[in-house]
């Protein structure tokens, strides 16, 4: 009996210790030009000979990218996958536990910086749940309260297409947010 209690034991404290990853491309040398995509996103990092050298995995790693690679990522909220053709930069799986979610973030894209405000509460109709309000510093506006969201850039709704992409005239947010903790992630394609 003492063997098995120590063994349940043992399995709990692995699961309640084991950290998920993230993938964070910096598409830059200066790793300024970054894209992040949440936890448990499945991709592929191809070198110019068409082999895997990364690809998913619960453990951190870090590619520095000196030659053609392309990456090809799985996201979870549209169904298309998005290519990436990296020269140069850093491609890596970060422990969520070292992400800071801290209120405001800044994430250079093609050499200008974008900024965005998130702003969580408690939800009032469903316990234990969050709700958000993100906005980004070009006036794209994301709400979700209870499980209801929309998008506003001025006084125009946006289009939302699955959890939770978002096109304006500026560009397109994608934009991943679990209610269950208010985790945010995101990312801003501009317009060219």
């Amino acid at each position: 009996m003492r063997t098995i209690t120590t063994i349940i034991l043992l399995l709990i404290s692995i699961a309640a210790f084991s950290q998920k990853t993230y993938l964070k491309v910096y598409k830059d040398d200066a790793l300024t030009n970054i894209i992040m995509y949440p936890p448990g996103t499945e991709f592929e990092l191809r070198n110019q000979h068409g082999y895997i050298v990364l690809k998913y995995s619960e453990a951190p790693r870090k590619l520095k990218i000196e030659n053609k690679h392309k990456l090809i990522v799985f996201p979870d909220y549209k169904k298309e996958k998005d290519i990436i053709h990296l020269n140069e930069g850093l491609v890596e799986l970060a422990l969520t536990s070292e992400f800071d979610d801290t209120p405001s973030e800044t994430i250079a894209v093609g050499g200008k910086k974008v900024t965005a405000q998130k702003i969580l509460s408690n939800s009032t109709k469903i316990k234990g749940k969050k709700n958000l309000i993100f906005t980004l510093d070009n006036g794209i506006v994301f709400r979700y309260t209870d499980g209801n969201y929309y998008a506003t850039l001025g006084d125009e709704y946006l289009d939302i297409t699955g959890k939770y992409v978002i096109k304006s005239d500026l560009g397109i947010l994608r934009l991943s947010f679990s209610p269950n903790n208010g985790q945010v992630w995101w990312y801003f394609e501009a317009t060219k």
